[in-house]
């Protein structure tokens, strides 16, 4: 199928990669990690390693490669982020069809930009008890959605502004009613 011009995002399952390719959608999702990722990965992983050696800092570096697993019809784009926190190696790896990013700004601010805004919703919900945040018109849904997530940064950002913890023991305060 042809693009039709617009361009759709999801942060998706595995096993979709060519019906999202035949509908013209960008994809971006996290690959578990296996032997060979491990492999094409090392010669950045040691990089790595060696910087937060000499620097005793964190180090978080990015590469991006073609890789095929045996279930894919065709080769796929892969992000390698190699990082060493607190002396730990934490290697991530996700697959996507988007090829006019860096890999940094793929991984930071879409793939994990996503999960972030996710958790927005999720304390939007929990510590303000808000309700469904769906409609039963289709079109409705994805306005209310992003209007519970912009809330949702709003508020987060109005704590952080404050210096108070956005904890749960702090349920009493988003609870309060204005009188």
């Amino acid at each position: 199928m042809a693009r039709s011009g617009r361009r759709l995002s999801r942060r998706t399952t595995r096993g979709v990669h060519d019906l999202c390719d035949g509908y013209g959608i960008d994809f971006i999702l996290g690959q578990a990690v296996n032997t060979k990722l491990k492999q094409l990965g090392a010669p950045l992983m040691d990089q790595v390693e060696a910087l937060a050696k000499q620097t005793e800092k964190p180090v978080r570096l990015f590469s991006s490669f073609d890789y095929q697993a045996r279930s894919w019809g065709r080769p796929r784009r892969i992000i390698h982020k190699a990082e060493i926190t607190q002396g730990k190696a934490n290697p991530r790896f996700v697959v996507t069809n988007i090829g006019d990013r860096t890999e940094r700004f793929l991984y930071e601010k879409l793939y994990c930009g996503r999960g972030r805004m996710e958790g927005f919703i999720k304390d939007h919900k929990t510590f303000l008890h808000s309700d469904r945040t769906s409609c039963h018109h289709t079109m409705d849904s994805p306005q209310r959605r992003q209007l519970v997530g912009i809330h949702a940064v709003q508020g987060r950002a109005a704590w952080d502004r404050q210096d108070v913890p956005y904890l749960p023991e702090h349920r009493a305060i988003a609870e309060a009613k204005p009188f």
